[in-house]
């Protein structure tokens, strides 16, 4: 071995001396070939490294982690429910190196990790001894980062275990210029903030992915603890447009009829999406005082508009709107008009009895199968 490196060195003074006097294509291949080898010692270094640094962490944290396992199983998952009243042992818990930052996490994840298997009294003994040990401060810590996969993991802890910090703290982060940190600060204002979950919508300037309005959709009808609040305040121009699309789906989702005035604001927009996502809304929400606009502005829409005021009047349903909606059934060169008149017709009911017989007794041809399409009670669309 030690005659090995004896010619490797004695290989690299020559090298040395020499390399001035080789060709440039030697020269250069050289100097490819040890920035190689130096590559692939510094990566082999590094493995090393990481693998000796594991090792010793799993010697300092194995005996941790099974002393934790233990203490959770036999004072949360085992503890008798008759037993909700009196406090936990805490003096155990203290016993554990919980003045080392690493020893507090691998307390919290295990914490997290017992609230994401269990449910019920398991999960609220988990999040009670959360609280009790004072776990948060870490990750409250966290969210002064200027790493933003610290700011993630921070309110992420947050979110999870449900722990309501000052808004102050989090609100400059729905706008961060990274778009993981507004997503996980978004939702952690839907689903911890005490009295206000959706009012960081007027902080928005960057858009709501559509994902991300799912995932609030969900978080915000989930909460039972708070009415939902009145999302007519957001239906407005001076708002970011996703905004904007994502509270009208949410008014019409719950039935708050006094959007309804804003809803109607929103037929005059330039943007053709909130526009005949407005019109969707008034029929969900089946608003009378919309028909007559409806109809009024039905001549100059595109063609995404026109199917949403034919379905809107459907669903309205007063029969103030049945004549307008006959005359664009048989006038309506428009197959998909056609469609959405005729079902609007039929979505009368009662109120259509005697104009739907005379229909099917005038029209013939694609007329009379598309009436008949949407006669079938089976047939959805």
């Amino acid at each position: 071995m030690i005659s090995f490196f004896n010619g490797i060195e004695s290989w690299l003074v020559e090298v040395k001396e020499n390399f001035i006097y080789l060709p440039t294509f030697i020269q250069g291949a050289i100097l490819v070939s040890l920035i190689a080898i130096t590559g692939i010692l510094i990566a082999y270094l590094n493995i090393l490294l990481l693998l000796v640094v594991k090792y010793f962490q799993d010697r300092r944290d194995g005996p941790v982690i099974d002393q934790i396992d233990a203490l959770l199983l036999e004072h949360i998952v085992q503890r008798d429910i008759s037993e909700e009243k009196l406090p936990l042992a805490l003096g155990e818990f203290q016993q554990l190196p919980l003045h080392h930052s690493w020893a507090r996490e691998l307390l919290v994840q295990k914490i997290l990790h017992y609230r994401r298997n269990f449910s019920g009294y398991v999960s609220d003994l988990a999040r009670t001894l959360y609280i009790d040990l004072r776990l948060s401060r870490d990750a409250r810590h966290k969210l002064s980062s200027s790493r933003s996969k610290k700011i993630v993991e921070g309110l992420g802890e947050l979110f999870r275990m449900e722990m309501t910090v000052e808004e102050k703290e989090v609100l400059p982060l729905v706008n961060h210029r990274d778009r993981y940190v507004r997503e996980m600060a978004r939702c952690y204002f839907a689903k911890c903030s005490a009295e206000h979950p959706m009012d960081f919508l007027q902080e928005i300037s960057k858009p709501l992915l559509t994902w991300e309005q799912v995932e609030l959709f969900r978080l915000i009808t989930q909460r039972t603890d708070i009415p939902a609040p009145s999302f007519a305040r957001w239906i407005d121009p001076a708002m970011h447009p996703s905004v904007i699309s994502f509270s009208l789906k949410l008014a019409a989702h719950f039935h708050q009829f006094d959007a309804i005035p804003a809803m109607i604001s929103m037929l005059k927009t330039d943007n053709l999406e909130q526009r005949a996502l407005a019109i969707n809304s008034l029929g969900k929400l089946m608003a009378l005082e919309a028909e007559p606009e409806l109809v009024k502005i039905y001549a100059d829409q595109p063609l995404s508009c026109k199917k949403e005021i034919l379905k809107a009047l459907g669903r309205i349903g007063s029969g103030n709107q049945l004549e307008f909606l006959r005359q664009q059934f048989l006038e309506s060169e428009e197959f998909d008009l056609k469609k959405h008149a005729a079902k609007s017709i039929v979505n009368h009911k009662a109120l259509a009895q005697l104009m739907l017989k005379q229909l099917q007794e005038q029209s013939v041809g694609q007329p009379h199968i598309i009436l008949q399409h949407c006669l079938n009670p089976l047939i959805k669309y």
